[in-house]
């Protein structure tokens, strides 16, 4: 029979949960999370789009994997390390399309004159 995990309200300060550091406290800051407790009941996959929503960048997918690890926590689980949620992640958020192809803005190269037609030129020079 499995017990029912109980969150954890004693954890003091964001940096105090295992898998966050500078960068993923700034993150969370971001999206409105000053305590701990405000991760309690959230969805780890649901901030990371969040984020990548409000900074308009696609983050890491990696980032979803510390967020899923930090919710975890939270909510009662052991510590663990982020990377052993990759394949939660992976199962529940699948792989971005592909990135369309622009066209290009450069123009194009001119072709190159043949090699004979260089030999030929007036001012080649002869040995």
């Amino acid at each position: 029979m499995r017990t029912k995990r109980k969150p954890r309200t004693n954890v003091a300060s964001l940096r105090d949960i295992p898998n966050v550091g500078p960068a993923t406290e700034r993150d969370l800051h971001r999206l409105g999370i000053r305590t701990p407790a405000g991760l309690i009941g959230r969805d780890g996959i649901v901030l990371y789009r969040r984020l990548c929503q409000i900074t308009g960048v696609r983050y890491d997918p990696c980032c979803a994997d510390v967020f899923i690890a930090v919710v975890d926590y939270m909510n009662g689980a052991p510590a663990a390390p982020w990377f052993r949620y990759t394949a939660r992640r992976k199962a529940l958020m699948p792989p971005p399309a592909p990135a369309k192809k622009r066209p290009s803005s450069r123009p194009k190269a001119r072709p190159t004159r043949p090699t004979a037609a260089r030999a030929s030129h007036p001012r080649a020079t002869s040995s």
